[in-house]
């Protein structure tokens, strides 16, 4: 039976009894007005992102800062401290709190993409922005893209000599991630079979501290989906973390999240594979839909076991989310 209580700002919410509450595909189904409310303040956050100059004028300090070569990025006197799927990563050991990541396909775009590149960083900036106003600036790890000179070898290696060749890159500029160095940190997210990361989910049943933030972490990506039909990255490895600050308080830090996966892409999708799975499957957006599937399971039935409802509403049916792969 569902009881009332007070929330910390005062607002009534809804607290379920958990043995009561729908599991699995029940939860795709609830429309949003049956949500759960609750009491997150986001004003404070919006405000100062919006406000936040220090962002902007620290990161382009640091890309000026950067050691060159004939006015171009010298990559030879970075530090390469990790690679991707699609991206390195690299800092400079004279200021480490930012990083430097690079698309190793763009090093063989030619020079009239770049030239047409400002309008795709104001957008990817946009989303940001909205990214770290939903969930808190000093919760988020930000970034942002800059065109600049960089040093390539023949191959289009990233390398410093004198000789090499200078060309624009596009570099995505990232407050680098301090909790990533803390003793103990929780990668939060799920696999492809929307199994929760080894020790989440014990640490969430013993745990109440870390529980409530997780809590505080589902409501946020709630509003924010709702806002935006984006989804956020919760598969790649560290891409949100928890960890426990100075004082022992459990927080979260948010990375590079945003892999373009939106709720309308995966609508379109689904379309597709309700219409011919056989071809469906073989095409190119069979991704698109997988990893639509795995972020609505994982967190829906997350937020059901939590008491907080439906966290990623989706209006389709259950044979269409059963059908991928």
């Amino acid at each position: 039976m569902a009881e009332r209580a007070e929330a910390r700002t005062g607002e009534v919410v809804e607290q379920r009894n958990l043995e009561a509450v729908p599991r699995g595909n029940d939860a795709i189904k609830e429309p949003p007005d049956l949500k759960v409310v609750h009491a997150i303040d986001h004003t404070a956050d919006r405000v100062k992102d919006v406000m936040d100059g220090d962002f902007y004028k620290n990161s382009d300090a640091f890309v000026s800062g950067l050691p060159k070569v004939n006015g171009a990025v010298d990559f030879s006197k970075l530090q390469k401290i990790g690679s991707g799927g699609t991206h390195d990563i690299y800092q400079d050991p004279n200021n480490p709190k930012f990083v430097v990541k690079i698309n190793r396909g763009h090093l063989e775009a030619d020079a009239n993409t770049f030239s047409r590149v400002q309008g795709f960083i104001d957008r990817k900036d946009s989303e940001n922005k909205t990214l770290y106003g939903a969930f808190g600036s000093d919760n988020c790890a930000r970034e942002r893209m800059v065109v600049a000179k960089g040093a390539f070898s023949p191959k289009r290696r990233l390398f410093g000599p004198r000789e090499a060749k200078v060309q624009d890159v596009l570099l995505i500029v990232q407050e680098k991630n301090e909790a990533l160095a803390q003793k103990d940190v929780v990668d939060f997210g799920f696999d492809y079979n929307q199994q929760l990361r080894s020790g989440l989910q014990r640490r969430i049943n013993r745990d109440e501290a870390f529980k409530e933030k997780v809590i505080e972490f589902l409501l946020r990506f709630r509003d924010y989906f709702n806002q935006t039909g984006n989804f956020i990255d919760l598969i790649g490895s560290k891409n949100v973390v928890f960890y426990k600050d100075a004082n022992g308080v459990w927080q979260y830090k948010i990375g590079s999240v945003l892999k373009g996966d939106t709720r309308d892409k995966f609508l379109q999708s689904y379309l597709e594979m309700m219409r011919n799975p056989k071809s469906f499957k073989a095409g190119p957006n069979i991704g698109t839909f997988n990893n639509g599937i795995s972020a609505i399971k994982a967190v829906n039935e997350m937020g059901m076991r939590l008491g907080i409802g439906t966290v990623l509403y989706i209006p389709v049916n259950d044979t269409g989310l059963n059908s991928g792969r």
